[in-house]
């Protein structure tokens, strides 16, 4: 920080307890960049218009707000903010006379700035999985053009970069198995929104501590794009109980299907302790072509410090592995 000048743009991930402080004191950066706005942290914020309204903070001193087109708590930020918004999101969500980054049909990048000029940027291959990353990358390279860089250069330069490590990073594969560390991970929608990422077999770790998040969303992923998950940490028997209501409920709806088992095991999940359990038995089960992805959707407080560490141990457990 010492070596910082006045005129240096620095970018800060800026937590939602950070900002609570930041607007009682009237601070904020010039620019401010909203990906969404889901349910998080209300075992301290207490219910989820607190924490909206502590997301707002960031928009307290900024002139430029960088939002987020199709979620609704950004629709209302816009509606009280009085400096200029650019959007970010899927074409289909946009006004003609709005302004912001553009996704066309999954892959193409349209700009159209406050200027009224527009830029196309192909955004295949992309390194990253996900529509929700390219949404969020838009919105990085949306925030760039505030200090004079090209939207055409940002975008280009943040969709060939690697994936970062902690999120849905890519460690390799063992017997044909893929492994994915995704611990950064601490909200059910946002594995949810990974789940829907993977077009092949997923084997997923989750679990850990639970923050009092809705967690149907999780629950509709597990079923749809899982073929098993192993559910490890102080929310795993709370998960667990969940998944067989869900599935008896299914089971009344359509009285053809075949009963679930015990809520403590079923084929679909399985409950262990600690993330290492969980681990072992994905590994042993896992078959080529399927990918075993650690994305908990829980803070770590229960085993870990951060998420940092539940990761460095996913990424430990998976170099200890033979190669064949």
């Amino acid at each position: 920080m010492a070596s910082l000048r006045r005129d240096d743009a620095v970018v800060l991930e800026i937590s939602s307890f950070q900002l609570e402080h930041l607007g009682e004191i009237g601070l904020g950066p010039t620019v401010g960049l909203v990906t969404n706005v889901t349910p998080d942290h209300l075992d301290r914020h207490g219910t989820f218009a607190a924490y909206v309204e502590a997301k707002r903070q960031i928009l307290t001193s900024a002139r430029t707000a960088v939002l987020q087109r199709a979620d609704p708590s950004c629709r209302d930020f816009a509606a009280r903010f009085g400096g200029e918004v650019l959007w970010f999101g899927d074409e289909s969500e946009f006004r003609d006379d709005e302004r912001g980054a553009r996704l066309r049909d999954g892959r193409l990048a349209v700009w159209c700035g406050p200027d009224g000029r527009t830029e196309e940027v192909d955004l295949e291959p992309l390194r990253l999985r996900g529509s929700h990353n390219r949404w969020n990358l838009l919105g990085a390279a949306a925030a760039a053009t505030c200090f004079d860089v090209g939207f055409t250069a940002a975008a280009s330069a943040g969709f060939a970069a690697a994936p970062l490590k902690r999120r849905l990073n890519e460690l390799g594969r063992k017997r044909g198995v893929l492994f994915v560390d995704d611990s950064v991970s601490t909200s059910p929608p946002a594995v949810a929104a990974t789940l829907a990422s993977f077009p092949e077999p997923i084997r997923l770790l989750v679990g850990s501590y639970d923050k009092r998040i809705e967690q149907t969303p999780l629950l509709a992923a597990i079923a749809s794009h899982c073929r098993k998950a192993y559910l490890y940490g102080a929310v795993a028997p709370t998960l667990a109980h969940r998944l067989h209501m869900e599935a008896a409920a299914d089971v009344r709806a359509s009285p053809s299907r075949p009963a679930r088992s015990h809520p403590q095991w079923d084929p679909r999940w399985e409950l262990f302790t600690k993330l290492e359990e969980a681990f072992a038995a994905a590994v042993r089960e896992a078959e080529s072509g399927e990918t075993v992805l650690f994305s908990p959707g829980f803070a770590s407080y229960d085993q870990f410090r951060n998420f940092t560490e539940r990761g460095d141990l996913f990424c430990a457990l998976y170099a200890a592995l033979p190669s064949a």
